[in-house]
C-alpha cells in the first residue's frame, strides 16, 4: 500500500448563527479540523525562526498558575513586531500546534486564545476489513 504524501486543505463551511471558519488539513489517515475562534490562523515560518521563538517562553496569562504554566507565551523575535506598534505592551503569541520539518515550520496560532483543534485519525485496515466483509 503507498503512502500519500502532501497536505490537503480544505475550508468547511460553518453556521448561520456562528461566524468563525473552519478548516480542515489532512494527510493519509490523519486529520485535524481547526475552528479559528476570531484571531486564530495558520503561519510559515522558517524552521531558524521557529526555535527562537520557543526558546523564548512566558507562563501564560490565566490566574491560575497551573494553567498558566500549560498554556505558554512566547516572545517574537523584533523581525515579527510592526515597528509602529506599542513599546509598552509585551509582544507575545501563543502556539497551539506545529507541523515541523528540518526547512519549515507551520504553526498554529491565537493570541486571544479562542482557536479549537480536533484530530482524528483513521483505522485503515480496520475500514478495509468491513468494507471487504461486505463483498
Amino acid at each position: 500500500m503507498s503512502q500519500r504524501t502532501g497536505l490537503c486543505t480544505s475550508t468547511l463551511p460553518s453556521s448561520a448563527n456562528n461566524s468563525r471558519a473552519h478548516s480542515c488539513l489532512s494527510t493519509w489517515k490523519h486529520a485535524v479540523t481547526v475552528s479559528w475562534g476570531l484571531e486564530g490562523h495558520l503561519c510559515c515560518l522558517p524552521h531558524a525562526d521557529y526555535d527562537m521563538i520557543i526558546d523564548n517562553s512566558l507562563a501564560g496569562p490565566n490566574k491560575d498558575a497551573k494553567k498558566g504554566r500549560k498554556l505558554r507565551q512566547f516572545i517574537l523575535p523584533s523581525h515579527y513586531v510592526e515597528p509602529d506598534s506599542s513599546p509598552l505592551q509585551s509582544h507575545t503569541n501563543q502556539i497551539f500546534a506545529a507541523i515541523v520539518n528540518p526547512v519549515y515550520a507551520w504553526v498554529f496560532v491565537d493570541f486571544v486564545c479562542l482557536i479549537r483543534l480536533h484530530f482524528t485519525s483513521l483505522d485503515c485496515f480496520g475500514v478495509w476489513k468491513i468494507f471487504l466483509a461486505q463483498l
